[in-house]
């Protein structure tokens, strides 16, 4: 038995030769011309310095594109399952579980009988095995795939002639594991033997059941005692009717008597009201929150922990989360040595959520000051999107936690921000040394918070190499004053942050190593449901608007969304009785709710395309990359690492100004017919209370 022979693929180093040839070709016509030659007294540069831009990343995205798809088919370490030839993945049939598995075989049987006719035309069976195992007709073993296969992708053909009679026969598959659950995919024309018939699987051999197959889906943790979407909403109705009512009402008597519009609070009063939310989250819910409640929380404390005792930080390969960047445990640690080295101690718990606490705040002060550069002239749009950040939920909840992630999203946000001159009007001053060393020490800060900051670089390097064309002197040229700041930017980066990274060169042999890196040591090495991916979950969407808790077991998108504007996956715990007692009742109404600010979002990424050449436009347009590159970080994480807990929207809080000035862009285009706008600000009004009053600890 042998794959097929006349399987053909592209190769990775074909796709991404190809790639970069079309990256080199969508550049060249006008990119080098454009780099060498042109003066900044042509009026069209800038239109056309963007083309040629967008043009190269367009390529440059297609080569990744080419890549990805040639590892989703064909990496054995990518866990994705596509049916093929009229036929689907099958599994056993067993509910979604929330815990972690460690690595180890699991075996599940899979059985058939059919019947081989004299006269079938074609008597070649094909199969896949995820991972390995063996294939027995009537309880004969005629192949094995050994332990470790070369590619658990690859069919594996069977001509049954050459192995049973004409007649009827049973074929069981034995499939094995260790790091997901084991499927089969069949594809035969001999009747019964495809798995889109009905096979039956066991575990133990003896009880048998009908197959399930993969492209079903999870369905939720059904908890008990979880509030549903439309239940939660019809009890809440009389709040959310008066609140639309007076906000309604205001908006319409301020469009018939602009005067009224002199008692609208100020965008810095929305910025210290939104700022006072967050003082009275700390002194309400820190005293509520269990002593472990977090992501991970008892491994950030392990962390802390330890270079307290041993005063140096640790190696990747010493425990579960000591493979973090060490720039919070840094902070925290002088806090928890001085506060008496007890992880359950209040006074403990209370400074190191504080941090936390403080770095989720100043996102909205970020956000906020982003806001003001970007709709200068425009207090409405700079008070709603300073709302939009001061209430988004994942900002919140994690902010609560003992965890590296706010103090990360908080650099990120940061770096997002100090971008911003480089694209939005440049002027001759622009890039100075000042500014390029500032931007550079943040964004090492940024790497020494967490190592995903490195997807900044990109966006970095294409605001400086904007501003650098677009303050070149007449007749000058574009690539010694990038080189310039460039070469600034990224050494003041380099000399905050690359200690640490050439540190772990030297020690581990690696810059970093991951949280799922199998270097890492086989007791570290663990999986969760669904263990594998199918274009079905990146497709489905809707179980996060009618059961948010734990989405994204679902799919990926629901995943998301509900981690966006919900504590969806509980802090970590995977019950109501032990999570966070925050107010579900309006958390399963946020969901529907942020369905505005969501469509907000969205149409600022429209306007933004429309109005790239704007100054507005160049700035929403780097956000729009910033917020893309953590996206596709994230789904290429959920791609790779193809279980529940990676499918978290807060692995994104360093685009939180860009949401934000998405967001009151879209609002823009949203409220510019005047009858619609008293509505769409009454929508966002029950959003923002409903979020609030969400992670109000009850």
């Amino acid at each position: 038995m042998t794959a097929n022979a006349d399987e053909r693929i592209i190769t990775p180093s074909a796709a991404m030769l190809l790639g970069l040839v079309l990256s080199f070709a969508a550049a060249t016509k006008d990119g080098i011309r454009l780099v060498n030659d042109i003066s900044v007294e042509d009026t069209d540069l800038g239109r056309r310095f963007a083309r040629v831009a967008i043009a190269a990343a367009a390529a440059l995205l297609l080569s990744y594109a080419i890549w990805s798809v040639y590892r989703v088919y064909r990496d054995p370490g990518i866990a994705f399952l596509q049916s093929e030839g009229g036929a689907e993945w099958i599994r056993f049939d067993d509910a979604a579980s929330l815990r972690r598995r460690p690595r180890a075989p699991h075996v599940v049987e899979f059985r058939r009988t059919f019947l081989l006719a004299d006269s079938a035309p074609d008597s070649v069976v094909r199969l896949k095995l995820f991972r390995a195992g063996q294939i027995f007709i009537d309880n004969r073993m005629v192949y094995d795939t050994g332990p470790n296969p070369s590619n658990w992708k690859d069919w594996r053909a069977l001509d049954l002639r050459q192995l049973v009679r004409p007649g009827p026969h049973e074929v069981r598959v034995a499939v094995t594991n260790d790091m997901g659950p084991p499927a089969l995919l069949a594809q035969s024309r001999i009747p019964g033997f495809s798995t889109a018939e009905r096979w039956e699987a066991a575990r133990d051999g003896h009880t048998w059941v009908a197959a399930r197959r993969t492209a079903t889906g999870e369905a939720p943790p059904p908890f008990l005692g979880a509030p549903k979407a439309g239940s939660a909403l019809a009890a809440q109705l009389p709040l959310y009717v008066s609140l639309s009512l007076a906000v309604f009402i205001a908006a319409v008597l301020a469009r018939r008597r602009p005067s009224l519009l002199r008692f609208a609070p100020t965008p810095s009063a929305v910025r210290w009201a939104m700022l006072a939310c967050w003082c009275l989250f700390g002194l309400v819910n820190f005293t509520k929150l269990p002593a472990n409640i977090g992501f991970d929380s008892t491994g950030h404390m392990e962390y802390i922990k330890y270079v307290v005792e041993h005063g140096r930080i640790p190696l990747a390969t010493e425990g579960w989360q000591l493979f973090q960047s060490p720039l919070y445990y840094l902070i925290c640690a002088p806090l928890y040595a001085a506060l008496g080295s007890d992880p359950d101690s209040a006074a403990v718990l209370y400074a190191l959520r504080s941090v936390s606490l403080l770095c989720g705040a100043a996102q909205v002060e970020i956000a906020y000051r982003a806001l003001r550069y970007v709709f200068a002239g425009r207090k409405d749009l700079q008070a709603i999107g300073t709302a939009f950040a001061g209430c988004v939920p994942m900002n919140i909840y994690m902010a609560h936690y003992v965890s590296n992630e706010p103090l990360a999203g908080t650099l990120g946000a940061a770096v997002v921000l100090a971008m911003l001159p480089y694209v939005y009007r440049p002027r001759p001053g622009t890039v100075t040394l000042r500014r390029c060393l500032v931007l550079g020490a943040i964004f090492g800060l940024a790497m020494l918070a967490k190592v995903s900051a490195v997807l900044l670089a990109a966006p970095i390097a294409a605001a400086l190499a904007y501003a650098a064309r677009m303050n070149a002197k007449p007749g000058g040229r574009f690539l010694p004053a990038f080189t310039r700041s460039g070469g600034t930017v990224f050494g003041a980066a380099l000399v905050v942050s690359g200690w640490y990274y050439v540190r772990n060169w030297i020690l581990m042999g690696v810059p970093f190593m991951g949280g799922w890196d199998p270097r890492r040591g086989a007791d570290l090495e663990w999986w969760q449901d669904p263990g594998y991916r199918d274009w079905g979950q990146f497709l489905r969407f809707g179980a996060a608007l009618t059961h948010p808790i734990y989405a994204g077991v679902t799919g990926v998108w629901d995943g998301v969304y509900a981690t966006f504007w919900s504590d969806s996956y509980l802090g970590g715990f995977m019950g109501l009785r032990h999570g966070p007692p925050w107010n579900y009742e309006f958390q399963a109404t946020a969901v529907w709710l942020a369905l505005a600010p969501t469509a907000a979002m969205a149409a600022g990424v429209v306007w933004t395309i429309r109005h790239a050449n704007s100054a507005r436009g160049r700035a929403l347009l780097l956000c729009c990359a910033c917020a893309g590159v953590f996206g596709a970080a994230l789904f290429h994480l959920c791609f790779t690492v193809p279980f529940y807990c990676t499918t978290k929207a807060f692995y994104t809080l360093g685009a939180m100004p860009c949401y934000a000035l998405l967001a009151a862009a879209g609002f823009d285009v949203l409220t510019r017919r005047a009858r619609l706008r008293p509505v769409v600000y009454a929508l966002f009004a029950c959003w923002a209370v409903s979020s609030l009053l969400s992670f109000v600890a009850v």
